[in-house]
C-alpha cells in the first residue's frame, strides 16, 4: 500500500482538507483593473505597455524553461508547474483540422513566444499537415526566429507578412484583442483575409454599446508593470463578425471583476459563411 493510499484511507476528512490546502500550489494573484477611460491614449498616459522589457524578459525566460522541460506551461509570462490545457481552443483546432482534410495552418495573432502552441502541442502534433505561425512584436519575432522556430512553429511581424508566405485556414485570437491599441483594425484585417475559421479565446466583452478602457496593474509578485486594456462592446463585437461568419460553438470562462462590471471571457469558434 502506498503512502498516499494509506493517508487517504486512514486520515479523517478534515485532516485531508488541511493537508490539501497546505500543499496546494498557490495561485497567482489576479491583476487589478483601475479607472474607466474613453480612449487608449488617455489610459496609456497613466500606464506602461506590453512592449516593456520586463514583460519580454519574463516571457522569454519562462518559455525557455518550457522548451527545456523545466516547466509544464507558460501563460502571460507566468510559469505553470502543472499542465492546464485550453480545452476549448484544442477542441476547436481539432474541429478545423477534421473539416480541412487533416490540414491545420494557424495564424496566431499576439501569440507571444508560442504559448498556445506549447500548450496545445500534445493534442495537435499528430496532425499530418501542421503549421503554427505566430504574429508578434518585432523583438518577440527576432527571438522566436533565433531560438524557437522550426518546421512547424514560425514567427512573423505582421498579419500581411504571415499571409504572404503562409496559407492559414484558421486565425487564433487568444486573450489579445483587448490588449492592443487598435483591436478593430485587427478584426477588419482578419475578416478581409477570408480565413475559413476564426477562434476567439479568453476574450472579455462588455454589454455596453461603446468600448471603454481601464488600466491593468500586474501584481508585484509577477512583475512590476501596467498597461491599458479595452473592454470591448459585445454588441459591436458580435455584429462585426456576424456579417461574414457563423458561430459553430461557444463557451465562456470565469468572469473578470472590472470597473465596468463583471465581464465573462468569451470563447467562440467561427466559420466563414459560404
Amino acid at each position: 500500500m502506498s503512502l498516499k493510499t494509506l493517508v487517504k484511507d486512514w486520515c479523517p476528512p478534515f485532516v485531508l482538507n488541511v493537508l490539501r490546502r497546505a500543499t496546494a500550489r498557490p495561485a497567482s494573484p489576479p491583476p487589478r483593473f483601475e479607472g474607466v477611460y474613453s480612449t487608449w491614449e488617455e489610459a496609456a498616459a497613466r500606464a506602461g505597455g506590453y512592449d516593456s522589457d520586463a514583460i519580454f524578459a519574463r516571457t522569454r525566460d519562462a518559455i525557455l524553461k518550457v522548451v527545456r522541460g523545466e516547466a509544464a506551461f507558460e501563460r502571460d509570462s507566468v510559469i505553470l508547474d502543472r499542465p492546464e490545457y485550453p480545452l476549448f481552443l484544442i477542441a476547436s483546432l481539432l474541429h478545423v483540422a477534421a473539416a480541412s482534410d487533416g490540414r491545420l495552418d494557424i495564424l496566431d495573432f499576439g501569440g507571444s513566444l508560442g504559448s498556445s502552441f506549447f500548450q496545445c502541442r500534445p493534442f495537435v502534433s499528430s496532425i499530418r499537415r501542421l503549421r503554427w505561425s505566430v504574429v508578434e512584436q518585432p523583438h518577440y519575432v527576432a527571438f522566436g526566429k533565433a531560438e524557437l522556430e522550426n518546421e512547424v512553429l514560425r514567427f512573423h511581424r505582421t498579419i500581411a507578412e504571415c499571409l504572404s508566405v503562409e496559407h492559414p485556414n484558421v486565425a487564433v485570437l487568444s486573450g489579445v484583442l483587448h490588449c492592443i491599441p487598435s483591436p478593430w483594425g485587427v478584426v477588419d484585417e482578419i475578416i478581409a483575409a477570408g480565413l475559413p475559421y476564426v477562434i476567439i479565446d479568453r476574450q472579455p466583452l462588455s454589454p455596453l454599446p461603446t468600448d471603454r478602457v481601464s488600466i491593468s496593474r500586474v501584481p508585484k509578485e509577477i512583475y512590476e508593470g501596467s498597461y491599458p486594456l479595452w473592454w470591448l462592446s459585445e454588441p459591436r463585437f458580435r455584429a462585426a463578425w456576424a456579417a461574414w461568419y457563423d458561430v459553430v460553438a461557444e463557451s465562456e470562462l470565469a468572469p473578470l471583476e472590472t470597473p465596468v462590471g463583471l465581464l465573462p471571457r468569451r470563447q467562440i469558434l467561427l466559420a466563414r459563411r459560404r
